[in-house]
Formats: C-alpha cells, structure tokens, sequence
C-alpha cells in the first residue's frame, strides 16, 4: 500500500523544491527543446504510449507484473520509488505503466534519463538508505560533456530572493541513461520526421479550397490524401503504423493486419528498452540498499507471439479479428 508520508521523516540527497515566487523567469541555459507535437504525430505518439502494454478492466489491469523474489517489504519500496507523472500510485503494475507511458514519450525524441534519489533517516545523513526513488530528468535541461552529464538546476542563495540556474554535475552511479539502439532509433527518427510532415495536409488543403488557390480545378483533394498516404506508408514500413485507418483506407484486410503486427511489434521493442532501463535503476538501489527486485512481466506481446501472429498471416490461418486486436499467448 502506498502512503502519501512514504518518505515522511526522510532526507533526500537530491531535490530541486524551489518555492514558486523564487523562481526565475529565464528559462534554463542552453535549453534543447522538444518539439510540441500536434495532428497526425500526436496521434502516433498517443499510439506507441497506449499499446505499450494492454488494458484490462476494473481491477484488471490488463497485464501482470511482479518481482522476483517475492517480498513484500521490496514490493512496497519499488512501488514507491517508481516516478508518477501526476500522483503516487498505490499498486505496482500501475506505477510501472506510468513509467512506461512516460519512458516511451522521451525515447521519441531522444534518450531517457532516470536520477536515482536515496532516502535517509534526517537525524543519520550519513547511514544506509532506507529508501529511494526514481526521477525522470527533463531531458532538456541534460548536457553532456567530455563523457560527463550536468543538469541546469535551480539554486537558490541564502538572503536573495529569485534561484539562479546553475549546472550541476550528475554521479554515474547515480544516473541511468536509457537509450535506443542504432537501428530503432533510425527508424523512429524517421518515422517521426515522416508523420510530422503530412500535418502541412491541412495546411495545402486549405489553401486551394478556401485560400489563394481557391477554385483551382487541377487541384483533387483525395487523389493528394492518397498520394500523401502512399509517401507515409512506404516511408514507414518497418514501423508500421497505419494513421488510425487514416492512411490505409481503401486497402485490403490482409495488409492493414500485416502493419497492425508490425506496429506491435515496433511498440514492444521500445517498451523491452523502456524496461531494462528500468531494471538497471533497480539493480543499483538494491546494490547499494541490500535488496534483489527483477521486473516479471506477463500478458504483453513478445517476439514470439509476433513471429506466429505473422506466420499465421501469411499461411491464413487466423481470423483478421484476432490480427487487428492481437493477444499474447493465452491472452
């Protein structure tokens, strides 16, 4: 069960709680931004976030989660040090789906950066943790360099009234970068540059409809939606998304399935990264605080539901219901 005092009587070793009036009005230094996607690209990035893993219903939560060994005293540590975006979570398995939903939004842009923060009892600084948690760094605010990361955080100084960023450098021990491999992170990269493009169809569209092309007889709405649609899908290929139907409309069963599994696919690849940066933010906390915790996932596709879902595409031997909605074995 999670409590909202989990920490309460704790000293972090790590926090950025700056009181609202004393923060600056600069934004941080040298600040990478994340471009705010909208149209088609909000529609792919909800995708990859929301079947990432299954939803269930009512206490269901659509998948299974534990960790080995089981104990409970662990169960309950992990569960509070897992991040929330918005609120602590009181059960495992939803606290690892905010984490994942999260994870996968960073990992469409760049890399995913966990800071681990231990809990220490405030009248013995200097003991064994009793606690910790896991924070996503903005990873805006993240530089690297000579092989070493630093944070813009805020400082305030006694006696003055507003913070001051200030670059601040981040332990190794401490941090855990979750990157994806050379090959997915072409194909996202790719795939993101590729949807974000077709956002210009309202923009073309409205130009010669109700814009300074207006009237144009040359100009054919569907023929430039399919000609827009053939130039995605081919781009995208190995990602496979298809627009919500948007992009394949008009096509055959067989080819919006064969896509559909491999989007899937695509999508567990990112959350088995998304995991294992996960697992390696837990290891060091259970090194470092006496503990062993391994994530245990269950009901989620893997590759071999994927191979035999393809397979039986092809060999058209399962009905298009089941390969529009897959399941895992025994799901």
């Amino acid at each position: 069960m999670m409590h909202d005092d989990a920490f309460a009587g704790l000293v972090a070793d790590w926090s950025e709680q700056i009181p609202y009036e004393a923060r600056p009005e600069t934004p941080a230094p040298r600040r990478r931004e994340i471009p705010d996607p909208a149209g088609k690209l909000h529609m792919f990035l909800q995708d990859l976030r929301t079947r990432a893993l299954p939803y269930g219903f009512g206490a269901n939560d659509g998948f299974g989660l534990r960790l080995a060994p089981e104990d409970a005293d662990v169960a309950r540590l992990v569960t509070n040090a897992l991040p929330g975006r918005a609120y602590p979570h009181s059960q495992l398995e939803r606290a690892f789906r905010d984490y994942v939903e999260t994870a996968l939004w960073y990992l469409t842009f760049g890399e995913v950066f966990l800071k681990l923060v231990y809990y220490r009892p405030a009248d013995r600084p200097d003991s064994r943790p009793v606690g910790f948690r896991i924070e996503f760094l903005d990873p805006e605010r993240v530089q690297r360099r000579f092989g070493r990361y630093h944070y813009w955080t805020l400082k305030l100084h006694p006696g003055h009234d507003v913070a001051e960023w200030k670059r601040t450098p981040l332990p190794t021990e401490g941090l855990v970068v979750v990157s994806l491999p050379r090959r997915l992170r072409r194909m996202m990269d790719r795939a993101v540059k590729i949807v974000d493009a077709t956002n210009q169809d309202l923009k073309v569209m409205s130009e010669f409809t109700m814009g300074r092309f207006a009237g144009e007889p040359a100009f054919d709405i569907g023929r430039y939606n399919r000609q827009i649609a053939d130039v995605v899908l081919r781009e995208t290929r190995a990602v496979g998304w298809g627009g919500r139907g948007l992009l394949t409309e008009g096509m055959l069963d067989p080819f919006k399935a064969w896509r559909n599994v491999q989007f899937a696919r695509f999508d567990a690849k990112l959350r088995d990264v998304a995991v294992d940066g996960l697992q390696d933010a837990i290891n060091r906390a259970g090194t470092l605080m006496g503990f062993d915790a391994t994530l245990q996932l269950s009901g989620v596709l893997g590759e071999a539901d994927l191979d035999q879902l393809e397979h039986d595409l092809s060999a058209g031997v399962r009905p298009m219901s089941e390969l529009f909605a897959p399941q895992p074995s025994g799901g």
